[in-house]
């Protein structure tokens, strides 16, 4: 063989390597691209599945204290009294069936973003802040998680996974320091 058709093949050889490369890069940044949508996706539908948890364990509160006067009035009919108890029953088993999340959502304060986040995070495993992620609403109906302030007492914050606030604004004074 000639040297120039050496070349010629050397040439081809290194064309098609570097295609080939290219072609893998792209194909593994548009993988990149639909797992991180995907990712997001999950996240921000793990916020709404606690959100709504959240509302449903608040009613189911609600309909077991009301239940509760209903059951004790004697003026009551009993169909209201029937009523009240079977719902009561049929919504005894939601917080059994979510699982361990049901117990650490803190049904007396309002749930925020952060907490959100912090559950999504602790129990599903799920470490994305999906504040700003938008998902089309489903139901307008559905409850949607209020950006209010965290809770201040010690058991809702550690329910939630939230380090004291003391320990909270200790780190932001260590953090502001080092910035400096």
């Amino acid at each position: 063989m000639s040297k120039k058709h050496l070349e010629e093949q050397k040439l081809l050889i290194e064309n098609f390597n570097k295609w080939v490369n290219e072609e893998q890069q792209l194909q593994e940044e548009e993988l990149d691209e639909i797992l991180g949508i995907g990712a997001a996706g999950v996240a921000a539908l793990g916020a709404k599945f606690v959100a709504t948890l959240y509302a449903l364990l608040r009613a189911y509160n609600d309909l077991s204290k009301i239940s509760d006067e209903i059951m004790s009035s004697p003026d009551a009919p009993k169909q209201l009294k029937d009523a009240a108890a079977g719902a009561t029953n049929a919504g005894g088993d939601i917080s059994d069936a979510a699982g361990p999340i049901a117990n650490d959502i803190p049904l007396g304060v309002k749930l925020t973003q952060k907490a959100i986040n912090a559950l999504a995070k602790k129990h599903f495993g799920i470490d994305i802040d999906v504040g700003k992620i938008e998902l089309p609403k489903m139901n307008q109906d559905q409850p949607e998680p209020e950006d209010e302030s965290e809770p201040e007492d010690e058991e809702s914050r550690k329910k939630l996974g939230l380090m004291s606030k003391d320990k909270e604004e200790r780190l932001k004074q260590l953090r502001d320091k080092y910035r400096e």
